[in-house]
Parts: C-alpha cells; sequence; structure tokens
C-alpha cells in the first residue's frame, strides 16, 4: 500500500515548511489532556525532541493527519460526526462530553457537517461558526474537516469556518452547491487547507473530473531545507446516502465511483484522493470499502457517526473500524 504522498521536484519553501516535514518525519503521536485542551494542554508522545517545536497550527495539524493516513494504509482512519455528539447550543456539557470520550477512544480527527433546509428537508444542526471556535479551543491540535451540507450560501459563510476562530483543515464542497468549484478549491488551498469534494448519489463522476485534471483535488507539500517537496492527495467524500435527507445506501455506487475517480487519477497523472465513506458507515458494511481501496492502493477514512450512539463503547467502536484489514482474497491479488 501506498501513502498520499508522492515526492515532486522542490518546490517553494513557505514559513512553517520545517514544521510539517518533522511532523511527518518523526511520526509526531498525540496525547490529549482533554481536561486542560481549552487552555492548550497537551501531552505529547515523540522519538524527537522537535515535538514540542512542530505543533505550530493549521499546517502540522495537516501532516498529522497524513501522517495518521500513512500509519492506517491498508485500513481506515475514522472521522467521527460532530453532528452526532448531541446539541451544542441545549446541551454543550453533554456534546463536548462525548468528544471528550471519543478522544480518549483514539480519534485522530473529526468531522464537522453543518446542515441548513434546503427547503426540501427540515434537517438542521446547530453547527455554525462559532461553534466551530468553541471545538477549536478545545481540540488546538486536531485536524478538523467541514463538510457544508447542503449550505447554499456562498463561499463567504464557508470562508467563516476557514478564516475565524475554527480555522478549520479541510473543506470539501458540493460541486452542485457551488457555480465556481474550481475557484472555491483554489481559495480553499490558498488559505492553506485540505481540498476536497462531495459526491453525493446523483453527482456524475464528470462533476469531479475537472477538478481532478486541473489538479485542485491535492495540495503541495512546501519543500524543507535539505528536502524535497511533493504532493498530498485532497479528498473525495463518497455518500452512501443522500444529506439531509437519508433513505436507500447506495453502497455498490460508491464503489463503482471510487473505482471511476482512482482510474481518472491515474489518468491525468495526480495523486489518487484519499476517498471519504460517509452515511452509516459501520463494521457491517465496511469490508467492501476497505477491500476496493486495497485494490486502489488508496487511502481511506470512514465518517463514522455510530461512535455517538449512546451506550456504544467509543475506544471499541473505532479500533474495530480502524483494526479492518483488506480480505484474503484481495491481498492475494498479484497489485
Amino acid at each position: 500500500f501506498t501513502s498520499p504522498l508522492s515526492v515532486d521536484p522542490p518546490i517553494k519553501s513557505i514559513s512553517a515548511a520545517d514544521a510539517l516535514m518533522s511532523a511527518i518525519m518523526f511520526h509526531v503521536a498525540i496525547a490529549f489532556d482533554f481536561s486542560s485542551a481549552s487552555a492548550g494542554g497537551i501531552r505529547t508522545r515523540c522519538t524527537s525532541s522537535c515535538c514540542a517545536a512542530v505543533m505550530l497550527g493549521r499546517p502540522s495539524r495537516i501532516a498529522q493527519f497524513y501522517a495518521d493516513l500513512a500509519a492506517s494504509a491498508g485500513g481506515a482512519l475514522v472521522t467521527p460526526s460532530a453532528a452526532k455528539a448531541g446539541n451544542p447550543v441545549k446541551d454543550p456539557d453533554q456534546f463536548y462530553a462525548n468528544i471528550e470520550d471519543a478522544m480518549r477512544g483514539g480519534m485522530k480527527c473529526i468531522h464537522f457537517g453543518p446542515q441548513r433546509s434546503n427547503g426540501l428537508t427540515e434537517k438542521v444542526n446547530p453547527l455554525d461558526a462559532q461553534v466551530a471556535g468553541e471545538l477549536r479551543g478545545k481540540l488546538p491540535h486536531t485536524f478538523i474537516e467541514l463538510k457544508p451540507t447542503l449550505m447554499l450560501d456562498g463561499m463567504q459563510s464557508v470562508l467563516e469556518y476557514i478564516d475565524g476562530p475554527g480555522k478549520v483543515d479541510g473543506v470539501y464542497i458540493h460541486p452542485e452547491s457551488h457555480p465556481q468549484p474550481a475557484a472555491f478549491l483554489a481559495l480553499a488551498k490558498q488559505k492553506g487547507c485540505v481540498p476536497g469534494v462531495v459526491v453525493n448519489p446523483s453527482t456524475p463522476v464528470s462533476a469531479v473530473e475537472p477538478l481532478l485534471a486541473g489538479g485542485l483535488l491535492q495540495t503541495e507539500l512546501p519543500a524543507a531545507e535539505g528536502e524535497q517537496g511533493g504532493v498530498l492527495a485532497g479528498v473525495v467524500v463518497l455518500m452512501l446516502v443522500n444529506p439531509g435527507y437519508g433513505g436507500l445506501k447506495y453502497e455498490r455506487l460508491a464503489l463503482i465511483k471510487m473505482q471511476q475517480i482512482a482510474q481518472l487519477a491515474q489518468l491525468y497523472g495526480v495523486p489518487c484522493p484519499v476517498f471519504e465513506i460517509d452515511g452509516g458507515v459501520s463494521t457491517k458494511n465496511a469490508q467492501q470499502f476497505i477491500d476496493a481501496a486495497g485494490q486502489l492502493r488508496a487511502q481511506l477514512l470512514f465518517v463514522a457517526g455510530g461512535v455517538f450512539k449512546e451506550g456504544v463503547n467509543k475506544k471499541t467502536f473505532i479500533e474495530q473500524l480502524e483494526g479492518l484489514r483488506p480480505s484474503d482474497m484481495v491481498c492475494g491479488r498479484d497489485r
């Protein structure tokens, strides 16, 4: 299995380049003291004394995210859905207690999906930019990915999550929601975020192709002194259900789109995207995506709202999903 990191000729270094490279090279392992996280309290474990220096914000959070993906090669990284953790407005204590439990259970990144009514459904949640800021205050070193579900307010409202106190690290848009998705992803990259696109059951692969071909589903890895730069793959979120509605799970359709998008990436000579599966993922249906990613040598994320179901042991849930590996049939093939 390969990492989404592919080495390119050296490119221009930017500030925090050393932090990026150091975090990847030394695979910083982070253990949170959640009780003091809001005050910046954090415990680090690392084989190098550089650890204290590399945790400097968005660049290092992104570096750690890709290091965690590389460490999960052959399996998947679980990203719990904050929308399922409770209501941060009506019961903030319960909301943050659930997230605290997930952190202790091994959560390495979190999925933040604001949802507003589109006139057809009444499903909404209070995950606004203010809540994102409060969450960032408690999780200063955790990769937060933003997927604005059915948010049709345009680019400006999403910028509140990027530039505001939330400082989200990954931004994944619905191409149907923006008249110029290429321009939006270019801006997200300019802001230093990991770019991504959301593929609903009704979204054709042709909507993703120009973004792949234009290099908009990848982000540059700055070159540290004495090292080479490279390219990090962006994210393609494959929805198993219709966001804001649910209904039938289109698992087979998502598998077909995964293969088609991986083939397009190869055709255009760009990194295969990191595939994120969203919409009722559990141990009952996850294996087929593990096998498909294994065949494609692709990295995989599972959005898992089930982590926050009442009575669920969060550590066990995360470990079970992240412990899955390709079946013997897949591993036995000549790849």
